[in-house]
Formats: C-alpha cells, sequence, structure tokens
C-alpha cells in the first residue's frame, strides 16, 4: 500500500559534512533514519538541474523505507521549486 500522508514539517537533527560553495552540499541526517544526502547543483543554459542522491547505511534499511523516502523527497523538492518560484532567500 502507497504511503499516505498528509504534507507535514518533521524535526530533524543533521550535520554538513561536506559543502563546495555553488555546487555540492553533503548533508548527514542524524535523527530517525540515518542516510547521507548529497544534493549537486549543476548550471544549465535555462536553469539548474537537482542532482538529489541518498545513501543508506545499508539496503534492507532502504527498503524498509523507499516508499517513504520517495514521497518526503517529493514534498522537499516541491518545496524548494516553489521557494525558487516566489525567489525566496534561504536567509
Amino acid at each position: 500500500m502507497p504511503w499516505r500522508f498528509a504534507r507535514k514539517d518533521y524535526p530533524n537533527e543533521s550535520r554538513f559534512i561536506r559543502i563546495e560553495a555553488v555546487k555540492i552540499f553533503e548533508i548527514e541526517h542524524l535523527t530517525g533514519h540515518h542516510f547521507v544526502l548529497t544534493i549537486e547543483l549543476q548550471p544549465k543554459t535555462h536553469g539548474t538541474d537537482v542532482v538529489w542522491r541518498q545513501t543508506f547505511d545499508n539496503v534492507e534499511h532502504y527498503r524498509r523505507i523507499a516508499e517513504f523516502v520517495a514521497y518526503a523527497n517529493e514534498q522537499n523538492l516541491e518545496r524548494l521549486a516553489t521557494d525558487v518560484l516566489r525567489g525566496k532567500s534561504a536567509a
């Protein structure tokens, strides 16, 4: 059965483990499900591609939460797109 959740903010604790200004951000997610998120920004002629990669501790962990992760990431990317289209600053 697919995950069905209302849009919700979840408290999270993470730390940046690598930053290459305006190119790569790597974040270790410390609470709940442990993983490393790598976000790579690739400039294109008419915008920027966002490469979003999550690395989990093992395949079994990923398989247990894969559907939820896909849904949660869809929400995160929708929020990012909304902010970008509004011209919202991260500050």
